[in-house]
């Protein structure tokens, strides 16, 4: 790969930013320092490497295994900062086979004081930008601010995921074949000023067409037949949801859940969602009680004087908090059952969860952490695009990984992590990104050594039991070369697989290639670790390429220059 086959070359602030390009509500709705911030808590990792290691991050391993799963290349084109590679070609000359380190640039030295040169590593903000993302994304952004200037409108987070619901009505009033062309034509006219009236900057100008009143009188004034009368009421549902009138959007949108047009019964049932997740909100500020902290707090004029009276009051506001978080999840559970693919589903379930963390009773917890790994371990079992991918990754990590084994945080069963990890129910896709986060020498475990083999060999085996038997072959060979370093038992371990050349596009293929050039480079075989590198480097084929990332680590680990 020569300089040509890069991007242009993006400098720090402007590459740290580009991660977010991907989410249009990120990218458009915050200020340059919410984005710094959102952009440290996204990314949340050292560099890492492009393919699975116990040292990368579990967001890391996390969209690497799902970009497996989709036998897709979410990361086929970075855009590479030139000079960056250009350090890490010069500094990577010297590999060190012992060292563990994927530290970018800063060497270290050995007891005898020689340099150890680090491994060379990708950025991560780097690692997640695929081909033409980005300027694809700023072409959609810029189309975005267009529209939203349209209306009259600026560009937020609540802006753009109801101009998204603005996109979404009008694409289903075009496509409705019972509709003629001037009934869709007023019906997408109204939604379009029922948008610019709720987030107009300036809205008090009660001599314009774009008052309230005028708007909802107009929608009234549609006819009442079974078609349009569906519309029309979830454009006088969405309005008063709009102005904050709860109860009676509750009531509206009730109604046309059992609508015959199939979008507006499904999007009924989730805005009773939004409704819901809305009160509980709205009843904890209500009570002083922050959804998300762990302690209840009444009203400063309802606190009782006596500590009795106190408690008894606290006990009615976590039951009154529990039923509304209840309520929440039933409506969620009855839009799964009958909408099991239904468009709204992963963001009725990430905010179902979001809700759920706010319990504090330490079985709850555990019940909401099964219930969040089985929704996403079912997830990642079927196609998931790039965007979804990037957005539940910290999810899975944060949420649920970074609490496994669940019942360790069980305070009445007291189990050890070996005990916890038995009781816990089994999660083979989960399991194996926390598998290797076992197997990372930097962090300390409760386990010990037979215990992680273990825990190792378990989680392989339910692999094979999924069909992921190069997964678990994969797992295998990172254990045995991680917890023994016997380079001879892992080479022979490899070569019982038979590995192609041929699947190296493959990242857990990959991944066993790596560590069998690191086993030969313990033996001092450095010829033959680099001839593999240069397999690794040529067998890719043109139907099933290297990604640009691995060809590029390739590259840089076994000496290749950039000419």
């Amino acid at each position: 790969m020569n300089k040509k086959g890069f991007q242009a070359v993006m400098k720090n602030k402007i590459w740290r930013n580009a991660i977010f390009a991907f989410s249009l509500v990120t990218s458009l709705s915050v200020t340059a320092a919410e984005t710094a911030k959102s952009t440290d808590s996204y990314v949340n990792m050292k560099d890492v490497i492009p393919y699975f290691h116990p040292a990368n991050s579990q967001e890391a391993n996390l969209i690497l295994l799902m970009n497996l799963l989709n036998q897709g290349q979410f990361f086929d084109g970075a855009e590479l900062v030139i000079e960056d590679i250009e350090t890490y070609r010069l500094t990577s000359k010297k590999m060190n086979s012992n060292d563990s380190s994927i530290s970018k640039t800063i060497p270290s030295t050995d007891e005898q004081g020689k340099q150890i040169e680090s491994k060379p590593s990708i950025p991560a903000p780097l690692f997640y930008l695929p081909s033409d993302y980005k300027d694809e994304q700023e072409k959609i952004n810029n189309k975005i601010l267009t529209e939203l200037q349209q209306f009259g409108v600026e560009a937020s987070a609540r802006t753009i995921s109801s101009l998204n619901e603005l996109k979404r009505f009008n694409q289903t009033v075009v496509q409705d074949t019972l509709l003629d062309n001037l009934q869709k034509q007023l019906l997408i006219s109204l939604r379009g000023a029922l948008f610019s009236y709720h987030f107009a900057t300036d809205n008090t100008d009660k001599t314009t067409l774009t008052t309230n009143d005028i708007i909802t009188n107009k929608i009234k004034a549609l006819s009442g037949d079974e078609r349009v009368g569906e519309y029309k009421g979830y454009l006088l549902a969405l309005d008063a949801y709009k102005n904050n009138q709860l109860d009676k959007a509750k009531e509206q949108f009730t109604v046309l859940i059992e609508a015959k047009h199939v979008w507006i019964a499904e999007s009924a049932k989730y805005m009773l969602i939004r409704i819901a997740a809305d009160e509980y909100t709205q009843w904890c500020i209500d009570n002083q009680l922050s959804s998300s902290e762990a302690s209840v707090e009444a009203k400063t004029e309802n606190v009782a004087k006596s500590a009795a009276d106190k408690q008894s009051i606290s006990e009615v506001l976590l039951e009154q908090k529990a039923k509304k978080i209840q309520e929440v999840e039933r409506l969620v559970n009855a839009y799964q059952k009958r909408y099991p693919t239904g468009m709204y589903l992963m963001e009725v379930k990430l905010k179902l969860f979001e809700i759920l963390n706010t319990q504090t009773d330490p079985l709850k917890r555990i019940r909401m952490y099964q219930m969040e790994s089985a929704y996403y371990e079912e997830l990642m079992m079927n196609p998931i695009d790039y965007e979804d991918a990037l957005k539940i990754a910290p999810e899975i990590a944060t949420g649920v990984l970074s609490h496994f084994p669940f019942a360790l945080k069980n305070p009445i069963e007291k189990l050890t992590k070996e005990k916890a990890y038995l009781v816990q129910p089994i999660y083979p896709l989960l399991d194996f990104i926390d598998a290797l986060a076992l197997l990372d020498s930097n962090k300390k475990s409760e386990m010990n050594k037979k215990q992680i083999e273990k825990r190792i060999e378990t989680v392989a085996f339910n692999l094979e039991n999924i069909s992921q038997n190069s997964l678990a072959n994969y797992l295998r060979v990172e254990a045995n070369w991680r917890l023994n370093k016997d380079a001879n038992k892992t080479l022979e371990q490899i070569d019982a697989l038979s590995l192609s050349f041929n699947d190296i596009n493959k990242t857990d293929v990959f991944s066993i290639f790596l560590i069998k050039t690191e086993a030969l480079l313990k033996l001092n075989k450095v010829d033959e670790a680099n001839q593999i590198g240069e397999f690794m480097l040529k067998k890719a084929t043109p139907n099933q390429p290297l990604s640009a990332l691995k060809q590029v680590y390739l590259e840089l680990k076994f000496m290749k220059t950039l000419n």
